[in-house]
């Protein structure tokens, strides 16, 4: 799914991504178990703990495509704002509407609906 969330960028979204493991999200990771991705650390990349890759689609997706919400909206002084920014951006440009779900109130999509959007 992270190969189709990056050509996606590519022609939808107009950007290209680098999608990346990184020291600082495993250490993130490790103090919050709800992190499991950053962008702007890094130019044009997404960067992730190896945690993430455990997680079910609907969610790894869901944070992917916040996490490009973010790199659109670009960086933000206030976090709050940032992370809203992130999803109103996405819901404005792509109808992309972002859910927050389980345990962690991890990001959420509805995979029918990405891939029916994606033209597949």
């Amino acid at each position: 799914m992270i190969v189709l969330l990056t050509k996606w960028a590519r022609y939808k979204a107009g950007f290209e991504v680098i999608h990346r493991f990184c020291n600082q999200c495993e250490d993130a990771h490790r103090t919050d178990r709800r992190l499991y991705s950053h962008a702007l650390h890094i130019p044009g990349a997404i960067c992730w703990c190896q945690a993430a890759m455990d997680l079910e689609p609907n969610s790894l997706t869901g944070i992917c495509l916040h996490e490009y919400g973010h790199l659109l909206a670009g960086n933000r002084e206030d976090e709050v704002a940032a992370e809203a920014a992130a999803d109103v951006l996405l819901l404005e440009r792509f109808e992309i509407k972002m859910q927050y779900r389980g345990r962690h109130l991890l990001q959420w999509v509805d995979l029918g609906k990405i891939i029916k959007g994606f033209g597949l």
